[in-house]
């Protein structure tokens, strides 16, 4: 059985973090040009001046917050469907593989005999797409070493189920 992650959910995941976080540097923005600026230089700053500022502001405010909002998304989601979209996690019949990459590829093998640790969880925006995050690690580390994320709940229920099927951990 292969699990890979989905892609609608990279993308929703992505939208939501970086509107969160545009939302945050615009009104920092917002905040600095029309609060700060004015009273630290109203000495330095004349009447043409401050009325500049004003029109690059109001100009330039709401179509810079949007168009960076569409260009971080964009190039978010590119990073992480090139990071995520050559990632699966394979159960064979004895084993539990993960493997990662496009041009380098990284494989995680763990026995079933050697899992320790099942860990499956979900963030705040995980729960708001619908998606979980899945690490297994094994006997002898201190350390995950496979963690999934962006899968179906349902996907990983079927995972860990089939994992602690197989062994006693």
């Amino acid at each position: 059985m292969i699990f890979r992650p989905k892609i609608r959910y990279i993308l929703w995941d992505r939208a939501i973090n970086m509107f969160f976080v545009l939302v945050m540097i615009w009104l920092s923005a917002f905040i600095i040009f029309n609060f700060a600026l004015p009273r630290i230089f109203a000495d330095s700053l004349n009447r043409t001046t401050v009325q500049q500022l004003d029109f690059l502001y109001s100009f330039f405010g709401l179509r810079y917050f949007f168009l960076s909002f569409l260009t971080l998304i964009i190039l978010t989601s590119i990073r992480l469907i090139a990071n995520f979209c050559f990632a699966y996690i394979e159960i064979k019949p004895n084993k539990i593989e993960s493997v990662w990459g496009l041009f380098r590829k990284k494989a995680t093998v763990i026995p079933f005999h050697a899992v320790r640790t099942i860990k499956r969880y979900q963030y705040f925006s995980d729960r708001i797409v619908g998606t979980g995050r899945i690490l297994v690690a094994s006997s002898g580390t201190n350390y995950y070493e496979i963690h999934m994320r962006f899968l179906s709940m349902a996907d990983i229920n079927t995972i860990s189920d089939h994992i602690e099927k197989k062994c006693s951990c």
